[in-house]
């Protein structure tokens, strides 16, 4: 009994000294409840003035605490938000999220205590190792990784147009999913997408996208702020009932196929940088199989109705290759 006391001190204290804590593995020990006896109570593990924080600025989490403008989107919503409880709370959240909410300018800066406290491998750090992998193929052209997938086999019956189904309503139900899986997607990595980490909106070697302007200028952008344009120009197209009408006997515009290419050749832009710039994200957490699935099956898409040119496919040519000689994208 003795030593398994020991070896249980031993590893607490050990877990403590790696978390920085103070305060010592015996005193958590001495003041924890006994198993089995009775009226035990049950203390807190680690009391609040015990904490030790590496950052003073962690002690307040709240939204108003981090600074920043008090006219941009987040502090409108903030304001909104802060008022709501519960159900309320996921309502009002919901409404936000719409393309028809105005809550202010969306701004670029950042707030994270990581980034002001210098925490973290800067992207130099990196140099070497790409210098030495310059010869090899990317993470995800590997056979490992390219073959993981939710779903197995061809997307060609998932894609098809059913039997009685308008093609226009079809290509709109579709194009709203496919934004909303990207969007989504683009946000779990949107924190390493940074002005700092991705000061262009590349997508490979040579393959550099810029942005164009209302008065027609071309413009170089980083690569959040691109595609940040990108997704609010496509959410504000689809939420535009000219272009995709919602009422019943609605028609949709002749020009409608035109619209949906650009859509698509923008939402293709988004996913080639996530794989080239931030596939080693998507390992870390485990999705690339999804991922995978949803380039799979919008590629197949693209590709059954004419969506994407040859060219505009190029950045991720070899891996779409790979996947037509595996029959997963016909």
């Amino acid at each position: 009994m003795a030593t398994k006391k020991a070896d249980d001190l031993a590893k607490v204290q050990a877990l403590l000294a790696e978390c920085g804590l103070e305060r010592t593995a015996a005193t958590l020990l001495d003041e924890a409840p006994q198993i089995g006896k009775k009226n035990a109570t049950v203390q807190a593990f680690l009391k609040p003035e015990d904490v030790v924080y590496a950052d003073e600025r962690l002690k307040d989490n709240t939204y108003i605490s981090k600074g920043g403008f008090e006219n941009d989107f987040g502090y409108k919503a903030h304001m909104d938000l802060i008022v709501t409880r519960g159900k309320g709370f996921t309502k009002e959240k919901n409404k936000k999220k719409r393309g028809s909410y105005s809550g202010g300018k969306i701004t670029m800066q950042s707030h994270s205590i990581k980034k002001l406290a210098g925490i973290g491998k800067p992207k130099q750090a990196f140099s070497s190792s790409a210098a030495a992998l310059k010869n090899q193929p990317p993470l995800f052209l590997r056979k490992n990784c390219a073959l993981a997938h939710l779903v197995k086999g061809s997307f060609k019956g998932v894609v098809q147009q059913p039997k009685y189904a308008d093609l226009n309503e079809w290509l709109s139900i579709n194009t709203f999913e496919f934004f909303n899986l990207v969007n989504m997607f683009y946000g779990v990595v949107t924190d390493f997408c940074t002005i700092n980490e991705c000061p262009t909106m590349s997508a490979g070697p040579g393959t550099e996208y810029t942005w164009t302007d209302t008065q027609r200028k071309t413009i170089k952008l980083a690569a959040p702020q691109y595609i940040d344009y990108v997704l609010s120009q496509i959410q504000t197209t689809l939420d535009d009932e000219r272009m995709f009408p919602t009422k019943a006997g609605s028609e949709f515009p002749k020009d409608i196929r035109a619209t949906l290419c650009v859509i698509y050749r923008h939402l293709f832009r988004v996913l080639a940088h996530i794989y080239w710039s931030h596939y080693v994200e998507l390992l870390n957490l485990k999705i690339e199989g999804h991922v995978n699935s949803v380039f799979a099956h919008f590629i197949s898409f693209a590709k059954e109705f004419d969506l994407l040119d040859r060219k505009d496919m190029a950045p991720m040519a070899d891996l779409i290759a790979f996947y037509e000689q595996q029959g997963i994208v016909v």
